[in-house]
């Protein structure tokens, strides 16, 4: 029987304890730091902070009910929000893949696939390194060839 998952064990290596200041695009930032301290492989359990502007993804049903069409959104006011993500390497540098949750006025929250954000006061941010593996986004034939999280 063919498995249902992939997976592969490695071992937890630094912890990165970060602040991205105002004004600062949150991918651009975060992507700055795992440059800067050579990490294409890891998670981010924490991401915290405030936005002013956001753009996020979600689904809706398609024409085939297992391919889902994307629809992105952009958001133009305050907003706190709380994410969490994978990090693996692409085409030789690090490719975030993170989903979050924002409250808007009054709690009503958004939520989904993280494409940019601009930061209004702070974004938190931990980001734990995964060591003695390879973590690849690599198209998925399987699955509509879309880049997925893989393992070498």
């Amino acid at each position: 029987m063919k498995k249902k998952y992939l997976a592969i064990e490695g071992k937890q290596g630094r912890t990165i304890i970060a602040r991205l200041k105002p004004g600062q695009e949150i991918v651009a930032g975060i992507t700055a730091i795992l440059r800067d301290k050579k990490i294409t492989a890891g998670y981010l359990p924490v991401i915290a902070g405030g936005f002013k502007k956001l753009t996020l993804v979600s689904m809706k049903p398609g024409e085939n009910k297992n391919l889902p069409v994307d629809i992105e959104k952009n958001y133009e006011e305050p907003l706190e929000y709380f994410g969490v993500g994978t990090i693996a390497e692409k085409e030789g540098g690090p490719s975030l893949h993170v989903h979050l949750t924002a409250a808007r006025a009054e709690n009503k929250s958004l939520t989904g696939h993280l494409i940019s954000g601009e930061i209004v006061l702070l974004t938190e941010i931990v980001i734990i390194e995964v060591t003695g593996v390879k973590m690849i986004r690599k198209k998925d034939p399987e699955i509509f060839d879309l880049p997925l999280l893989d393992f070498e």
